[in-house]
Order: structure tokens, then C-alpha cells, then sequence
């Protein structure tokens, strides 16, 4: 019987050994299936021989990401379901965004696992090592099935094969006592810092109420521009570890709390919610059956019904009694502090509240505004089309227009610009008007998100890496910078660079500031991401890479009027890319053409004119005398 072992977390490895044993009990050398880039390079230096992930991924067609959102549009859009609201909400805007990026990685596994077991028609048995799932009160209510996503790939690719399937529990005792340990520091740090809050929080209540209040969820660096505008203003802040970011200065100055949205749950309207939940679960039991008897939940043969349905009753089961509760005291909330508007990030996220403060805002005629603050895509296969909030402030006319295209009202989107933004365009005035001292061509770039619903997690960074190496070796008097927007996975990083840009006068910058970067730079290189536009606003020509099939989609969708109004270029494949580089770093004319057209287009079609924040200042004080906050 051969044996197959799926890997796909560098810790695992620790467990080789033991699983390499198990596979062997029968005389056979087990096969070894790395679905991790870092794993390839570790095995790689042990001399191990193993089926990389990187060659069973789907290169054609991004039909995982696609086949993703028509099942949760399937299951949430069910007219069965129209239970599930409570005090005219719909519970569902809080629970379908945590089952999208649910199947998105569910459904990648499954398409990768399939193509090895269609290469690989001798296995009979697959082992699939199961990580410790490390919860907290903070955690997505999945978090504990995505530790298991992998196995429950491998299983639902392998049973329909007859092939038999085994998990191994690599929990130790003393992995265990770790965990146990860790949730109970938190849980004691988030204590404390409550227990510092309330007192912060009672100081600052005892100061006169001002002319306007803001409820918002947001980050500070975010908030901060537009507060800045409203000196009469005062915040209430759900995020409370942004008092950190805020300061005491800023607390003092905006007469700032921090409260949690349970913090108004009282105990009758936390038995009004109980009572409710209860109603619900009981219905979902009743129904969920024929639920999914009407609905088709196939992927690459495997079919996923038990699955959802499984996955369902979680959701239902753990987070509805959290979302009932938060309706709930959302409505106390907004009773109690009588807000002027509602400042959000999101109003499509995994974190609950951000749809329920907008949607009980909408019924309590308050308007409620969700801030752009990285790039929008809305296109095949987005499980970002239902924004709840009733206001839209987007970057500008073109977000505008496609948000339009989905159905959204006009006089909901209002093209604001980016209060982040602001601070970006005298910086960048200051960067154009500077002379180029030197003859070396600087090539900046930033190092690929590794979200595998949009590309191939480790293995999009190692292609990209190799790809860019390979377009500025070429370019005699190039030197190539490499920033990262944080430090995970850092030695990783570290190794693909160093194998990448073997013979490349490169250096790697960390997490130095783009901003900082964009000075020094001729050209920037990068995947799809919130950087162009900051790259576009400091007059860089950009070369956008999409290689991966859902990067190609996301970037014709969005990016595509860009490259038509040469204001960036896309390359497609890794050939476009050095085709690109060498004309661009041959040509200055070209590269001024290119800040040229990207400067018009941005004008044209983004409001990112330093004024963002002053028009949401303006918005908000115009909702204060009474102007159209309903639209």
C-alpha cells in the first residue's frame, strides 16, 4: 500500500520522522507532498525527495475563487433562511464573509489535492498532519475548521476514490499546556487593560459633551486626519487597543472613549437575544436539510454538501448568538450615545460588527459612512459586493462607477479620496520637483501578500522573486530595493530573495516606508495591491505583475483602465516582465511618459488632492444641521 504524506506548515516537520515511519509500515517508502515553498527549501537541504504543490496548482482558470462565492451566494440568498434576522437586521451579513474565505481555501486545497491524486493513482492511503488551532475570545468562529482545511480536502478528494484518508494529531502535552497558557495570559492582559480602560474612560465622561459625536471602528492613523478637522468634535472609538496608537495627548484633545459595542448589552436585552438565538438554531435544524437538498455544492467532483452543512451549523451555532447580542446592544448603543454619524473601515469583514453598526445605524437614521482605505476589487468571484453601510466615501469616480455597476445607488458613493492619503501629495510635489543625481536606475519593489484565495501563498512569492530577478539581472546599471509591510515570514522571505536574485545588486529594505522609498526610486514593481495607488500619487511608473489566474482577473477587472490610459503597465506573464523592465529602464521618455499619464489619470479619475479629510469633515458637519443623511 503506497503512502502519501501532505505537508503544508514549516512545523511539521518536526513530525517528518514519525509520519515517514507510519508510511512505511508496509515495507514502502511513502511519497512526500509539500503544498509550502518554505517546506520545498527545507526539503530540498535534507535531500528528501517530495511532489511539490507548485506543480499541481491550477495555472488556466481561477475556478476555486470563482465556484467560492457562488456557493455562499447559493446558501446565503436562500429564501429559507429569512429567519435569520433579528430587529429588522439580517444576521447573515455577519456570517457569510467567514464561510467565502472559508470555501476559498477549502475549495484551492481540494483543486490542488485532486490534480495530485490524478497524477498519483497508486496511492491507497494519505496522511494529513492536523495543526494546533490556537483560539481566543477574538478568533473567527472557523478558526478551529480552517486548521483542519487541509485534511478536509485530502478527505473529501480521497473518499470518493476509495483511498483511505488519516489524520495525525500532532498535539503534545506540552503543546497543549503552551496553548492553554497563552489564551490564559491574554485572557488576563485583556482584563487588565479593560479594568485601565473603564477608568480612562470614566475621566474622560466627565468632560462637558461637544457639538459633535462620531462613533467609529477604525484605526487611529486612519481617524486621526479627519479628527483633525473637527476640533469640535469627540469620538467614540470600538476598537480599544487603538488607544496605544492614539496617545494620551489625542485621547485628551478628542475627548476620546473606548468601548466595546457589549459594553451597552443589558440584561434584559441580553435575554431578548438569548431567547431569539435559541428560536433561530431550533429553525436552522428544522430546515437545513432541505436547504441543501435544493442546492448543488460540487468542486472538481467532490461533493461538499455535508460539508456547508456542517460548516453552517457552526456558524449558526457559535457566532449567532454573538451577532443577535451585538444587534442587540447596537441599538442601546446608538440609544444612549446619540452619534452624529458612524466612521467605519469595513462594512463587508469577518469581524461582526462592522455590518451590524451599519445596518442598526440605517434604522435608526443614522448616517453611517464606510472610509476606502485599500483597493476595491468588485469584480467575478468578490465576496466584497454588499457593503452594509449606506454611505460609500471611495478613492473616486472610478471606484464609483463600479460600484455602480453592481446596483449601488449614486447618491450613496461620494468620491472622497484617502484621508491616509493626504499627508502623501505635498510629499510627493516635493519628490517630482527633485533632480535625479545619480546615473543608477533604482528599481523599487514590495515583497506579494501571501493570501492564497488571490494567488499561491509562499509559491507566489518565490515565482515572484525568481521573475523579478530575472528581469533586472538584464539591466547593467539597475539596482533593485525590496521592501516587506511586515516581518512575517521574514527568513522565508530572506531564502526566496537570496534565490531569486542570485547576480542582482539588490538590497532588502524591511519595513522602511514606502513613502520614504518612492524618493529614491525610478521605478516601482509590484502584485496587485493598495501600493500602486501610492506609487501612482508619487509619479512612478508601475509595472503591476498578475500571474496567478485570479491576479490576471483582478487586475484586468480594476487595472485594466489604467494600462489603457498608460498611466501603469501589466505583465502577464513572467516574459511581459522583462520585456517591460528592459523598455522602461532603456528609455527615460518612456518612463516620463508613463508619470505623465498615470499623473492625468489619477486626476481625472481619484480624488487624491489632500482634501479627503476636509471633505469628510464637511459631510459629517452637514449631518449635524440636519443635511440629507438618508439619501
Amino acid at each position: 500500500m503506497k503512502t502519501a504524506i501532505i505537508l503544508y506548515e514549516l512545523n511539521q516537520l518536526a513530525s517528518l520522522d514519525v509520519l515517514f515511519a507510519r508510511g512505511s509500515e508496509n515495507g514502502k517508502t511513502p511519497l512526500i507532498v509539500s503544498l509550502d515553498a518554505e517546506i520545498d527549501f527545507a526539503l530540498e537541504k535534507r535531500g528528501i525527495p517530495f511532489v511539490s504543490g507548485k506543480t499541481l496548482q491550477n495555472r488556466t482558470a481561477p475556478s476555486a475563487y470563482i465556484r467560492a462565492e457562488e456557493m455562499v451566494r447559493a446558501v446565503y440568498d436562500h429564501n429559507e433562511l429569512s429567519f435569520l434576522s433579528y430587529r429588522n437586521i439580517s444576521c447573515t451579513r455577519s456570517l457569510r464573509f467567514s464561510a467565502h474565505i472559508y470555501l476559498g481555501m477549502l475549495l484551492y486545497h481540494i483543486d490542488v489535492l485532486e490534480r495530485f491524486m490524478e497524477g498519483a493513482p497508486k496511492i491507497e492511503h494519505v496522511v494529513v498532519p492536523i495543526p494546533i488551532a490556537s483560539t481566543s475570545k477574538t478568533s473567527d468562529v472557523l478558526a478551529i475548521e480552517e486548521s483542519r482545511i487541509v485534511y478536509e480536502a485530502a478527505r473529501l478528494v480521497t473518499e470518493r476514490r476509495g483511498v483511505r484518508c488519516e489524520p495525525y494529531d500532532t498535539h503534545s502535552v506540552t503543546s497543549r499546556l503552551k496553548t492553554h497558557w497563552q489564551g490564559w495570559v491574554f485572557t488576563a492582559k485583556r482584563t487588565l487593560f479593560g479594568i485601565a480602560l473603564t477608568i480612562l474612560n470614566t475621566v474622560i465622561a466627565l468632560r462637558p459633551r461637544r457639538p459633535i459625536r462620531i462613533v467609529a471602528s477604525d484605526y487611529w492613523r486612519n481617524i486621526s486626519p479627519t479628527m483633525r478637522q473637527l476640533p469640535e468634535a469627540e469620538l467614540i472609538l470600538i476598537d480599544r487597543k487603538e488607544a496605544f496608537s492614539a496617545g494620551l495627548k489625542n485621547i485628551w484633545r478628542h475627548n476620546i472613549r473606548f468601548l466595546h459595542i457589549n459594553h451597552f448589552l443589558s440584561l434584559l436585552g441580553r435575554q431578548r437575544a438569548r431567547i431569539h438565538t435559541n428560536a433561530c438554531i431550533k429553525e436552522w435544524m428544522n430546515v437545513r436539510k432541505s436547504v441543501f437538498a435544493s442546492l448543488n455544492f460540487t468542486f472538481c467532483g467532490a461533493d461538499l454538501n455535508q460539508t456547508m452543512e456542517r460548516v453552517m451549523t457552526r456558524l449558526i451555532e457559535t457566532a449567532l448568538p454573538d451577532i443577535v447580542a451585538d444587534i442587540e446592544a447596537a441599538y442601546a448603543l446608538y440609544e444612549r450615545l446619540s452619534p452624529d454619524a458612524v466612521l467605519l473601515r469595513a462594512s463587508v469583514s469577518r469581524q461582526r460588527h462592522f455590518p451590524i453598526l451599519a445596518l442598526v445605524a440605517r434604522e435608526v437614521s443614522i448616517p453611517a459612512l464606510e472610509v476606502q482605505h485599500g483597493g476595491e476589487y468588485l469584480g467575478p468571484g468578490s465576496g466584497n459586493h454588499n457593503h452594509a453601510a449606506h454611505f460609500l466615501a471611495t478613492y473616486g469616480p472610478l471606484v464609483c462607477n463600479e460600484f455602480r455597476t453592481l446596483g449601488y445607488e449614486q447618491k450613496r458613493l461620494l468620491p472622497i479620496g484617502s484621508p491616509r492619503f493626504d499627508a502623501y501629495i505635498a510629499d510627493a510635489q516635493k519628490k517630482a520637483a527633485r533632480q535625479k543625481e545619480s546615473s543608477t536606475l533604482t528599481i523599487l519593489s514590495n515583497t506579494p501578500t501571501m493570501d492564497i484565495n488571490e494567488r499561491y501563498g509562499t509559491y507566489s512569492i518565490e515565482e515572484y522573486f525568481k521573475t523579478l530577478g530575472g528581469a533586472v539581472r538584464k539591466i547593467s546599471n539597475a539596482r533593485l530595493l525590496v521592501a516587506s509591510r511586515s516581518n512575517i515570514l521574514s527568513e522565508f522571505n530572506k531564502e526566496a530573495r537570496a534565490r531569486g536574485f542570485v547576480g542582482v545588486n539588490y538590497e532588502s529594505v524591511g519595513t522602511t516606508p514606502l513613502t520614504e522609498l518612492f524618493r529614491r526610486a525610478d521605478i516601482f514593481v509590484c502584485s496587485y495591491s493598495t501600493v500602486v495607488y501610492e506609487a501612482l500619487i508619487y509619479r512612478l511608473p508601475v509595472i503591476l505583475t498578475a500571474f496567478a489566474p485570479v491576479e490576471k482577473m483582478m487586475a484586468n477587472f480594476h487595472f485594466s483602465h489604467f494600462e489603457k490610459a498608460g498611466a501603469l503597465a501589466i505583465a502577464h506573464t513572467p516574459e511581459e516582465l522583462r520585456e517591460i523592465v528592459g523598455k522602461l529602464a532603456a528609455n527615460p521618455e518612456a518612463r516620463a511618459r508613463m508619470s505623465s499619464a498615470a499623473e492625468a489619470f489619477m486626476k481625472e479619475q481619484f480624488s487624491f488632492d489632500g482634501h479627503a479629510s476636509e471633505r469628510i469633515a464637511a459631510l459629517i458637519r452637514n449631518w449635524k444641521k440636519g443635511g440629507d443623511s438618508r439619501a
